[in-house]
């Protein structure tokens, strides 16, 4: 968020901030564009590991959200998903 302590130091190491409020809704589409061709990233300081750490962890956040929503939550995928973020997260 501008004016924070993180962007300031994200403007420090290399972000080049949207200049239109437009441009702000596709930061991230950017970033995922750039890193898939292997070009320079719109966020210099996140590697390709962790690009592909945060990927992982939103498909988990993703498919655990749409487990939860309404009345016929199903519990047992809950579950699966939970054992494999957990053993995601032990690999790393």
């Amino acid at each position: 968020m501008p004016g924070t302590k993180m962007y300031l130091d994200a403007v420090k190491m290399g972000f080049k901030p949207p200049l239109r409020l437009e441009e702000w809704i596709g930061l991230d589409d950017m970033m995922t564009e750039k890193l898939q061709r292997q070009t320079d990233p719109v966020r210099p300081w996140v590697s390709r590991e962790e690009y592909d750490y945060v990927e992982q962890v939103l498909h988990y956040t993703v498919s655990l959200n749409s487990l939860y929503t309404g009345k016929d939550a199903k519990m047992e995928l809950i579950e699966k998903t939970l054992n494999e973020i957990d053993k995601f997260i032990k690999s790393e």
